[in-house]
Order: C-alpha cells, then sequence, then structure tokens
C-alpha cells in the first residue's frame, strides 16, 4: 500500500512539492493500491495488539485507487490549480519494477476486530485538514 503521513517522504509531500513548480503534473494512471494514512495504521495496529490479536494481516484503508486518482483527489480538496495528466508508469523509468496492482485486502483486520475502516478518501480529508492546522 501507499503510506502517507506528516514527513516529506510520501507521495503527498512529493505531489505538493512537484505542484509549487510545475503548472502541469503527469501522475501514472496504470499504478494502482491502497493510500493509507500512517494515523490509521497506528489506530488499527494498536487496536489489534490491545485485543491480542496474531498472525498475518494486511492493514491499509479501504478501497483503492491510481496515483493520478489520488492526485486528482489532493488537488480537488486543497483547491489546487494544476492541470494533471494520466500517463503510463513506465515513462518514469524507475529503477524498480513495481507492479501495476498492489492493493490489500483488509478484510480479515476488520473481521477480526469488529471494525470498519475509512476508506482511502476519509483517510485523505482526514490527514490534509489535520496537515492544514499543523502549519
Amino acid at each position: 500500500s501507499w503510506l502517507y503521513g506528516i514527513g516529506k517522504q510520501n507521495f503527498i509531500a512529493k505531489f505538493l512539492e512537484w505542484a509549487k513548480s510545475n503548472r502541469t503534473l503527469k501522475i501514472a494512471d496504470n499504478e494502482i493500491s491502497t493510500p493509507t494514512y500512517t494515523g490509521t495504521v497506528v489506530w488499527i495496529a494498536l487496536k489489534a495488539i490491545n485485543n491480542g490479536i496474531r498472525g498475518l494481516y494486511h492493514l491499509v484503508s479501504d478501497d483503492y485507487c491510481s496515483r493520478y486518482e489520488w492526485a486528482k483527489f489532493i488537488s480537488e480538496i486543497l483547491e489546487l490549480d494544476n492541470s494533471i495528466e494520466p500517463v503510463d508508469k513506465d515513462i518514469f523509468k524507475l529503477p524498480a519494477k513495481r507492479p501495476e496492482f498492489s492493493a490489500m485486502d483488509n478484510t480479515k483486520i476488520k473481521k477480526e476486530l469488529g471494525i470498519s475502516i475509512p476508506d482511502w478518501k476519509m483517510d485523505l480529508r482526514y490527514f490534509l485538514f489535520d496537515m492544514k492546522f499543523r502549519t
């Protein structure tokens, strides 16, 4: 999954930096996963520990999207006026090979804990709202 939170080593921080210096941004539309806020990971991990849960679980937000959809949603929430173009991930010639689809399924941990997990859009809204008040 695509983790993000406070700090500079995540897609959101990089996207916002790119947006400052580029009117048009090219973002991969064929790389799909689950953006997940680190705050959500901490909340669920602590809940699992407190409930004595053991085993292997996928701890991610609900639903998935492409990096392009993620960037468009960030831009929409923050009311950025950059143009965002969908492109094939291969144009970036990244050193590491990445799968096109890497979304994880959180059904097992939700069932085990008897909880619902916010979808990536709700998590992103919360994070960006919180981020506004930290700066």
